[in-house]
């Protein structure tokens, strides 16, 4: 018996439904869970029957469920490895897999397709040999799922009018968690970390520096928006927005993403925005002069105290980095870093480290293999956006694939210093955005070749 069309919607649907009533019953769920796995079923459908619409849908709502999305769906076993986020990670890679088996053949054709599938392959076949098998099944899904946001939004990216789209959906998934901070910051309810007497924002997020390092990216593509516009009122609209969104980034107490809302500036007003440069120079060191929380934030840097956070990533980098060479080509396996350092410095009664760094924590759970495979993924991306930007005569598709070199630049040198890639709603929101950006020039290559062969 073949199902086509709405019987197969149907049958899925109704899959869905029995599975949910199933894990009810034996995963003790309330009913506002079952409600909320409903509701994510909901969206699963929408995706399945409107891709592009579901992409959208799913890029806004991931940053304002991430702290709700860690409460623990099943218990009994499961616990530590299926939360509402982790669903809504399966949701799309089960959604966004069904959407590349339809465009099964163009797959060929990505930038990096190769090495995301060797990599995943790495971290995948990991997991047999890695103490913690749980956790690193559910890392691999997470992880499958940003690389399938990569590849659903180049498939599903097929206009400019698409690309302007997600876009305003990108910046726009921004807005509750802003109304949130703003109202942490009113109530006094931002989060206090050991040591520290301060308190710092984190929004709809699960902790501050997630938020963060989410909001150096919304920023950058108000910086874009803002130089293309050409409506004044429009201008002045993504420049408020921009402003608030570094006034809460200030709030997060974060300095990695400090220093990358820094070169996003910096750059970009040095190649785009002069106007900009100067500006933010200025507001800057008046800033500076006149907080002097962030003066402490920066001094500790500066001073290398013994005490900072700073000293205390560099001992731990320096204690963590022989489990490396006890397995250097393909590591200890998945999710296996923070079971590695839980003694470490003798931190056996606190909760383990993670690596605050993305390729220390790759090069131990995935070996050398894994980390060349994954920095390949960045750097043939940027190769790729850089040849667009020299070579294409279309300004915007150079602006914008400057601004994907811009991201990809700082994102790359944020995670030498923390847990970049572990920012879900982040990674998903800068892959959808890279996927768009390389589907828009690749339709235009292929659409410039057709033109020159029918003047022939």
């Amino acid at each position: 018996m073949k199902f086509k069309g709405n019987n197969l919607n149907f049958l899925i649907f109704s899959v869905a439904v029995v599975a949910i009533f199933i894990f009810s019953i034996f995963g003790q769920l309330t009913v506002t869970e079952g409600l909320i796995l409903f509701l994510l079923l909901l969206l699963g459908t929408l995706f399945f029957l409107k891709p592009f619409l579901g992409l959208l849908m799913v890029i806004f709502l991931r940053p304002t469920i991430d702290l709700l999305g860690t409460k623990f769906v099943l218990g009994a076993g499961f616990s530590s490895a299926l939360n509402y986020n982790s669903i809504f990670g399966l949701l799309v890679v089960l959604c966004g897999g069904i959407v590349i088996i339809r465009n099964g053949t163009q797959l060929r054709r990505i930038p990096v397709f190769y090495s995301i599938f060797v990599f995943s392959a790495i971290s995948l076949i990991s997991i047999l040999w890695t103490p913690q098998p749980i956790l690193g099944l559910r890392e691999i899904f997470r992880l499958l799922s940003i690389f399938i946001i990569y590849l659903t939004s180049f498939l599903l990216v097929k206009r400019r009018k698409d690309f302007k789209k997600l876009l305003y959906v990108l910046i726009s998934s921004s807005i509750i968690p802003l109304i949130v901070a703003f109202w942490q910051y009113y109530a006094g309810k931002g989060e206090v970390i050991f040591g520290e007497f301060f308190r710092r924002l984190y929004g709809t997020f699960f902790y501050p520096n997630s938020l963060a390092f989410f909001l150096v990216f919304i920023i950058a593509l108000l910086l874009l928006l803002t130089y293309q516009s050409k409506e004044k009122q429009n201008k002045i609209l993504y420049g408020i927005f921009g402003i608030i969104s570094f006034i809460v980034l200030l709030g997060t107490y974060t300095r990695g993403a400090w220093m990358g809302a820094l070169i996003v500036f910096f750059v970009f007003g040095l190649f785009r925005f002069r106007k900009l440069l100067l500006c933010g120079l200025i507001s800057l060191v008046l800033l500076y002069i006149f907080i002097p929380i962030l003066q402490e934030r920066i001094g500790d840097i500066i001073r290398l105290e013994p005490f900072s956070s700073l000293m205390w990533r560099f001992r731990l980098w320096e204690n963590t980095m022989p489990f490396f060479f006890e397995r250097p080509i393909l590591g200890h396996g998945l999710s296996s870093f923070q079971f590695l350092s839980q003694n470490v410095q003798g931190l056996s009664l606190l909760p383990a480290p993670e690596a605050h760094n993305d390729y220390l924590k790759i090069l131990i759970e995935t070996g050398a293999v894994g980390l060349i495979m994954y920095i390949s993924i960045y750097f043939k991306l940027f190769v790729f956006n850089l040849g667009v930007h020299f070579k294409s005569k279309d300004k915007y598709l150079k602006d914008v694939s400057f601004l994907a070199i811009l991201l990809l630049a700082t994102f790359l040198a944020m995670s030498f210093g923390d847990n970049i890639l572990r920012g879900t709603a982040t990674q998903w929101a800068l892959f959808a955005y890279l996927g768009g950006v390389i589907s828009l020039n690749i339709r235009a290559k292929k659409k410039n070749r057709k033109k020159e062969a029918t003047k022939i």
